[in-house]
């Protein structure tokens, strides 16, 4: 029976190497001023990376290019990271915004119209979420 989990200890290298090399490469792109990165603290836009140089991530990037295309100020874009970087928590989302609760309602309102997603689907979150990460 073959054990399709077990690396040789060659493959294991080569596999910590690529690692290494692209959590450096992503950490100083998303975090330029810290000097050492850790795979674990940035492990989704390391796994991302690949996606950069393929047609998937410029079909993962169309309505967050759209989004950005019809956000002239940042407003709307600022409004969804902050969003996100609250765990989707409205009341956090506002109060680091200085806004009022009803306002984000609008804003994210207008982020769904904008990009033709409906922000109450779990999909539409992730498909977000995952172009913010690959655009930075």
């Amino acid at each position: 029976m073959t054990n399709f989990f077990f690396e040789s200890p060659e493959e294991a290298i080569k596999k910590s190497y690529e690692t290494a090399k692209i959590t450096l490469q992503v950490g100083k792109a998303k975090k330029p001023k810290l000097r050492v990165y850790c795979y674990q603290d940035i492990m989704l836009p390391v796994l991302l990376y690949g996606l950069n140089f393929k047609w998937s991530s410029e079909e993962l990037l169309k309505p967050l290019n759209i989004l950005l295309h019809e956000d002239a100020n940042g407003v709307l874009i600022k409004t969804l990271t902050i969003w996100f970087k609250n765990n989707l928590i409205m009341s956090e989302t506002a109060k680091e915004l200085f806004i009022h609760r009803n306002t984000l309602d609008y804003r994210l309102k207008r982020i769904s119209d904008i990009t033709k997603l409906d922000l109450l689907t779990i999909e539409s979150k992730v498909l977000l979420y995952v172009a913010l990460q690959l655009k930075n």
